[in-house]
């Protein structure tokens, strides 16, 4: 019968040990990674939520072309410099969307499967880089007729609201 040296026996234990510690080390750092990506995706779905939240108030009764313009109008804005950068904020911003201050403004009703799925859909688009903005660019909408911002320039109207650049 042939005896297996004490120094491979000794090389395998300590191999197997730095293996599970290998092992526990790699665990940990995939459950790190899944945290920030469950992070991520319910700031993703938030942000989803809100965005489909603002096209109800803002553009029920629109066409699909009017609802995507207000949509795009709220994204460009999170990329805009003088603007918050997340969907949450440019939408809380004081002075900005009348109905998320007044309770009264808002609809008796919440938005339906079809401008969630208009929301994710321009969410997604400019997250990636692959939008189309039917609003050439525009950060501001009204729907009363007025310019909203004494630098908003350029108007472009789809159904009832007319958009409107930032002059530089």
């Amino acid at each position: 019968m042939n005896r297996i040296p004490a120094g491979v026996i000794w090389l395998f234990t300590e191999s197997t040990k730095m293996n599970k510690q290998i092992l526990i080390a790699a665990l940990l750092l995939a459950a790190s990674f899944n945290v920030e990506a469950a992070k991520k995706e319910r700031s993703s779905l938030s942000e989803v939520k809100a965005l489909a939240t603002a096209i109800h108030h803002e553009a029920r009764g629109e066409s699909l072309a009017g609802k995507k313009a207000v949509a795009n109008v709220i994204m460009n804005r999170v990329k805009h410099k003088d603007f918050p950068n997340t969907v949450n904020g440019v939408i809380a911003q004081r002075g900005q969307f009348q109905w998320y201050r007044n309770k009264k403004l808002r609809a008796k009703t919440g938005y339906d499967k079809e401008t969630e799925k208009i929301a994710q859909a321009v969410y997604l688009a400019h997250k990636t880089k692959h939008h189309v903005d039917n609003t050439r660019g525009a950060i501001f909408f009204s729907s009363n007729g007025k310019r909203p911002a004494p630098r908003a320039i350029k108007p472009y109207r789809i159904g009832r609201h007319v958009f409107y650049k930032l002059k530089s």
